[in-house]
């Protein structure tokens, strides 16, 4: 989280919603409490239309792929630096 928000005002934004949206739900308590997710999970997606879509219900517009499984540690730095990338493109400075 701390280098999200020195990447740029907008990973500023994303790393304080993420954090405030982790204590609102709780997030931490659901890492500890369950095998799977992390100790330091930030978010979960609750939404019905999530599960709709990801079980392909006929009633959605298209059906998706689901990714199910992500390398976490290897994804992590890939995202940073596309934000810290994005920014310094456009000139921002944090």
């Amino acid at each position: 989280m701390p280098r999200l928000r020195r990447a740029s005002a907008v990973g500023h934004l994303l790393a304080r919603q993420a954090g405030a949206r982790a204590i609102d739900a709780d997030m931490s308590t659901l890492g500890r409490d369950h095998p799977g997710p992390p100790d330091d999970l930030l978010n979960f997606p609750y939404g019905p239309v999530t599960y709709a879509i990801a079980a392909e219900w006929p009633g959605a517009e298209r059906p998706v792929t689901v990714v199910t499984r992500i390398d976490g540690r290897a994804f992590g730095p890939l995202w940073l630096d596309a934000v810290e990338a994005a920014a310094t493109a456009r000139g921002a400075r944090w």
